[in-house]
Order: structure tokens, then sequence, then C-alpha cells
């Protein structure tokens, strides 16, 4: 058996990396080994892949292809990641690990290539449409920031397009979401997308909340409790209905990620589907079903009709980044002559 033929993947977030080491031969990939590794343990993407390589049972001494898929713009060979304080190069990587050849893609790029793998069970249909098998897909997901793809069929496979969608401008559609832009536009040098379709953009609003309930507090000569709660907090209480702003959050924060997804798919006419992936949707994926987020992907006005035509989906593993890494690290091994 040709060690020629190992395959290594990475999905290198901001707070962990997971990893997965592989075979592929004879036109079939088999998964051998796989480990999480939290990233603030490690100086960057070579030591914390060295510590993965070392949990290996029997390490291989070469591997034909690796890709890495990071958090940050994919320009030439060198990157720096937007999220952590490292920089890496792909062919000195590739040279300190004994990897053949070495690819970087953008972390939500990877999570496109990994959405054909999806299992019905790892979906959470929010609406099935009228699917076409071969229409154009988008893919959004708010996570660290929100990430952005579309998927074009090419005859035999999904291609995968890059895109910074997640970067345009918000347009508020309610007096509610009007007074938010208000807010934040004094505060930010411009408000976008992902400025709050984010685990930031969460905490934005239910600080916008706090102190619009502190004002009225204040006027009617009561006392407003503030508290600055991360994203994960405010998640966490929103599920659990335990606190009142943080189900305000979610509930504003899923209309306003509802029309962006609606836009997104009016723009590619995506009838091969909207997938919601990103870190942000397994947590909550029980709420996306109570009604707010579709009510608002379809609040098109006279296309009301046919936004109820796109099939919706959530994804619900967190590992589909990975899956789209492996898929591209075993498509090139298997190109290998």
């Amino acid at each position: 058996m040709s060690s020629t033929r190992y395959t290594l993947a990475a999905d290198v977030g901001g707070t962990k990396t997971l990893f997965e080491l592989g075979l592929a031969e004879n036109g079939r990939y088999r998964r051998l080994h796989a480990a999480n590794f939290l990233n603030a343990d490690y100086a960057g993407v070579e030591q914390v892949t060295e510590a993965f390589l070392a949990t290996v049972p029997e390490r291989p001494n070469a591997i034909a292809s690796a890709c890495f898929a990071l958090a940050g713009p994919i320009v030439g060979r060198r990157v720096r990641l937007t999220n952590l304080p490292w920089e890496v190069d792909s062919a000195a990587l590739g040279d300190k690990l004994g990897i053949a050849q070495v690819r970087f893609v953008n972390d939500f790029a990877a999570v496109g290539h990994g959405i054909p793998s999806l299992q019905a069970d790892e979906l959470s249909c929010l609406q099935a449409g009228r699917a076409d098998p071969h229409g154009v897909r988008g893919v959004l997901g708010a996570g660290t920031g929100l990430g952005m793809v579309l998927m074009v069929w090419t005859g035999n496979a999904y291609r995968v397009v890059p895109s910074e969608g997640g970067n345009a401008d918000f347009a508020p559609v309610n007096e509610v979401q009007n007074r938010l832009w208000n807010y934040l536009s004094h505060r930010l040098e411009r408000v976008w997308c992902g400025a709050l379709l984010s685990g930031r953009g969460l905490e934005r609003i239910y600080q916008f909340l706090s102190e619009a309930d502190t004002l009225r507090a204040r006027t009617s000569g009561g006392r407003a409790q503030e508290s600055a709660l991360t994203a994960a907090e405010i998640t966490a209480r929103a599920v659990e209905a335990s606190d009142p702003r943080a189900v305000s959050t979610l509930n504003l924060f899923l209309e306003i990620y509802g029309a962006v997804a609606g836009n997104l798919a009016l723009t590619l006419m995506a009838h091969g589907g909207i997938y919601i992936a990103g870190g942000i949707a397994p947590r909550i994926a029980a709420l996306f079903a109570e009604g707010s987020f579709v009510r608002a992907f379809r609040a098109k006005g006279k296309f009301a009709d046919l936004m109820q035509t796109f099939p919706l989906h959530v994804v619900l593993t967190p590992e589909v980044g990975l899956r789209g890494a492996v898929a591209i690290a075993s498509h090139a091994a298997l190109r290998r002559r």
C-alpha cells in the first residue's frame, strides 16, 4: 500500500482546529484518524498540525496531499489568519511536514465543498420548495463573521464559487431594524450584514436591546439591569428561554438572517437550495424552525410566492468544513499518478 496516497485535512477555526488523516486509493477514500485541538495551546498551523500527527498510531512517512481550510483571505501561498495571530506559507508547511501538495482554501469555501457529503439526518429542512437537483445553490453561515458562497453545477459536479457577500451593507426592513441600524451607525464605520449576523453581532443586538430597555426604565423612573454577555451565553439563555432579552435578541437576529438568506436566494435564483451553515446554526436549530426566520425569508412582496419555491435547509453538523477539506485533499490524491 503506497504511503503517497495518504491525505490530511484541517479546518482551522478561531478557537480550535479539526483534523482528519485518510487514505485515498483505487478511487475510494477511507478515514484513518481524526482529532480536534485548541489553538490557544500552539504557536501556529505547523505546531498544531505536528501535535495532531503525533497522535496518529502509525504516522505515515509522507502525505500525498493536504487541504487546510483557513479563516482569512487566500491570496497566493501565504496566508495571515483573520482571527488568530498566525501566518502560514503552504510551500514551507509542506516541506516541514513532508506533504507533497498543500492547498489552502477559505474556510467557508470548504463548507461549500462539504455540502454534497451531507446526509438527510444532517440537515433540518425548513422549506422543501421545488428542488432542482442541478440548480444553483447558495450557502451562508454566521459564525465569527458571515460566510457566503455559491455552488454552480458544471455537468458532473458542483463548482464552489467564493463570495464576500457577507460584507454587503445591512438593509433594515422595519422600524426596529431602522433603530438598530441607527444605533450601530454611530459606533461602526459602516453597518454590514456580518456586523449583525455573527457572534459579535449577537452581542451588539443584545446590547442595543439592553440600552433601549435601560432608557425606558429610566424614563419611567425604574431601573434596568445590564450585563455584558458573550454570544455563547446569549444563545444558551435564548435556547433555555431563561432571559427574555436573549430571546428577543435571537428573534431579531433570525429576522435579519432570514431576510439576508432571502436576498441571496433571489440573487441566485437558488432552486438548488439555500443552506444555512456556520458555527451558530447547529446550536439554535430549533429556533430556526419556530417561524420568524422563514417568514423573513419569504417576505419579499410580490415575490413571496416565488420565495416558497426555494428549498431551505439548516446544516446541523459543525464538521461540514472539515468534510470539504477532506473532499479537496482526497480528490487531489486520487488524481496523482
